[in-house]
C-alpha cells in the first residue's frame, strides 16, 4: 500500500480503533468447536470474531468501514472475513474443524489482512503522536502567555509581585495560562532569561552586519548599597540602519577602580561573542560622566581602553558637560542660593502636610487653575526637572499668593506660622523677585529645550 493509500484510511480508522461495533455484539461460535477449541483460537487470533456459528475478522472490518467511507482508496479486504460468513465445510466435526483452521491461517497470511494490521496498527502510533503534539502544542501555547504577560511587567516597570494577579485576572476572563510558572519568582526568572535572548539577537546582528557601536557607561547604587555599571551601547540595528542608543546590561561591580570597570565592560561583551577582534575593527566611541575614574588621562577607563583600541574617541557625555556648566554658574552668581531656599521651603511646605496640599488645591479650585507640582530646583537631577518646578511656581503665582494670604491672616494658626506665611507671601510678591523669577524661567527654559534634545536616543553630532 502506497503512503497515499494510507493517508487516506488513517484519518478515519484512528477515530474507531476503540469501538466496539455491532458485529461483534453477537456471541455465537460456530458447532463444531468446544469451549476449549474456542478460548484457544480466541487467545491465538484475537482479531477473530463470532456472528450467527461463522467467523469474521475485526482488523478486516475497521478497515472496511473505512474504505466505505473513502471509495477513493485503492486497498481491498475480504467481503467474506469483513461480513462474517466464513461457515466450515465437511460432514464430519473433524473436516469442519479442518477447513476452520486452514481458512483461518490462509486468511492471516493473506495480503489484505496483513495490510489492515499495518493500517491500523499506525493508526494507533499516530494517535499517540497526535496527542502528544497537541499536548504539546497547548503547553506552547500557555507558556507563550505567561511570557508575554512577564513582558508586559518589565516593559512598564511594574512590581514582580503584580505576575499572580495579572495571571489570576487573565484566567477571569476564560483564558487558560496552564498551573505553572506563575509566581514572582518565575517572573523574575522569565524576565531575565528574555533579555538576555534579546541581548543575545542584538549581539548576532552586530556581529553579521559588522556594525560599527560605541559604548556608554555610567555608574549607579542600588538601595542595597550595591555599585552597579550601567552599560548602554548606539549602533544600528535591525533592517532600518538607523543609529539608536540602547540599554544593554547592568553589572555589580566588585571594586570601582578604572580597571575593574574596563574589565567589566570587556567581560560583559565577550559573553556575548563581541571579541576583541571585532572591537578593534568597529568599536568607534566611549562615552561617560567626567570623573577621573573613567575619564581620567593616565589611568582614567578612556585611557585603559585607548591601550587596547588606538581609534577610540573617549567623549565626556554631553548632559553631563551642560549640568557641570549649570553648576559652575550657580557658584559664580549668589543670587541663585536665595531662590533654591525660597523653593525648598515650598517642596517641604506642600509635600510634608498634606493639609497644606488640600488648602492649596481650594485655592486653586477657587481661581479655577490647576496645580502643577512643584519640585527642587539644581539638585541631582537634569536641568530640565528645574525648569519645571519654576514654571509650576510661575504658573500657579496667583494660587500660591492666595494661600499664603488666607493662611497669613487665619487665626486658628499660631503667631509663628503666620508670620512663616506672611514673610513668604512678601518675597513671593516682590518685584525684585518677579524679575528674577521671570528671567530664570527664559534661562531654563533654552537649558531644558536643549537638555531634552541630547537625551534623545537617535540625536547625532
Amino acid at each position: 500500500m502506497t503512503n497515499i493509500q494510507y493517508n487516506v484510511l488513517k484519518t478515519s480508522t484512528a477515530s474507531i480503533i476503540h469501538q466496539p461495533t455491532n458485529c461483534i455484539s453477537d456471541n455465537e461460535p460456530p458447532e463444531c468447536w468446544d469451549l476449549k477449541q474456542i478460548k484457544y483460537f480466541c487467545e491465538e487470533y484475537p482479531w477473530i470474531y463470532f456472528k450467527n456459528k461463522k467467523l469474521g475478522c475485526k482488523l478486516c472490518l475497521k478497515v472496511n468501514l473505512n474504505i466505505e467511507k473513502k471509495p477513493e482508496s485503492h486497498v481491498r479486504v475480504s467481503s467474506e472475513w469483513t461480513q462474517c460468513t466464513i461457515a466450515p465445510s465437511g460432514d464430519t466435526i473433524a473436516k469442519q474443524q479442518a477447513s476452520l483452521r486452514k481458512k483461518i491461517s490462509k486468511h492471516k497470511g493473506s495480503q489484505p489482512h496483513i495490510t489492515a494490521e499495518s493500517i491500523i496498527e499506525r493508526s494507533k502510533q499516530e494517535t499517540f503522536e497526535l496527542q502528544v503534539l497537541k499536548t504539546t502544542k497547548l503547553q506552547f501555547e500557555t507558556t507563550e502567555k505567561i511570557f508575554r504577560t512577564a513582558y508586559f511587567i518589565a516593559k512598564n516597570q511594574r512590581p514582580y509581585v503584580d505576575m499572580p494577579k495579572l495571571v489570576d485576572l487573565q484566567v477571569l476572563n476564560g483564558i487558560s495560562m496552564g498551573r505553572v510558572l506563575q509566581s514572582d519568582k518565575s517572573c523574575a526568572t522569565i524576565i531575565d532569561h528574555i533579555a538576555n535572548e534579546m541581548r543575545i539577537k542584538m549581539c548576532k546582528d552586530i556581529i553579521e552586519n559588522n556594525r560599527k557601536l560605541c559604548i556608554i557607561v555610567d555608574e549607579s547604587t542600588t538601595l542595597s548599597k550595591k555599585t552597579m555599571l550601567v552599560i548602554c551601547l548606539r549602533c544600528a540595528i535591525g533592517d532600518a540602519f538607523e543609529v539608536s542608543t540602547f540599554f544593554f546590561d547592568i553589572v555589580e561591580l566588585n571594586c570601582t577602580t578604572a580597571e575593574s570597570i574596563k574589565t567589566a565592560i570587556l567581560d560583559n561583551l565577550f559573553k556575548y561573542n563581541i571579541n576583541l577582534g571585532f572591537l578593534k575593527n568597529n568599536l568607534v566611541g566611549f562615552v561617560s560622566d567626567g570623573a577621573s575614574t573613567m575619564l581620567g588621562r593616565k589611568a582614567g577607563v578612556g585611557a585603559l581602553l585607548l591601550n587596547h583600541f588606538p581609534d577610540l574617541i573617549v567623549w565626556h557625555c554631553c548632559n553631563h558637560r551642560l549640568e557641570l556648566a549649570v553648576s559652575d554658574t550657580l557658584k559664580e552668581v549668589n543670587g541663585v542660593n536665595h531662590f533654591q531656599c525660597f523653593f525648598e521651603k515650598l517642596y517641604s511646605l506642600y509635600h510634608q502636610s498634606p493639609k497644606n496640599m488640600r488648602e492649596l488645591k481650594e485655592c486653586a479650585e477657587s481661581l479655577e487653575q490647576r496645580i502643577l507640582k512643584i519640585g527642587k530646583i539644581f539638585t541631582i537631577r537634569w536641568v530640565a526637572s528645574s525648569y519645571r518646578t519654576v514654571r509650576a511656581v510661575w504658573n500657579n503665582f496667583a494660587v500660591l499668593h492666595k494661600h499664603f494670604l488666607e493662611a497669613s491672616l487665619d487665626n486658628t494658626r499660631d503667631t509663628k506660622e503666620r508670620s512663616k506665611y506672611a514673610g513668604l507671601n512678601k518675597m513671593l510678591t516682590s518685584n525684585e523677585f518677579i524679575l528674577n523669577l521671570g528671567i530664570l524661567l527664559d534661562a531654563l527654559h533654552e537649558l531644558s529645550d536643549l537638555s531634552c534634545q541630547l537625551q534623545n536616543r537617535d540625536l547625532s553630532l
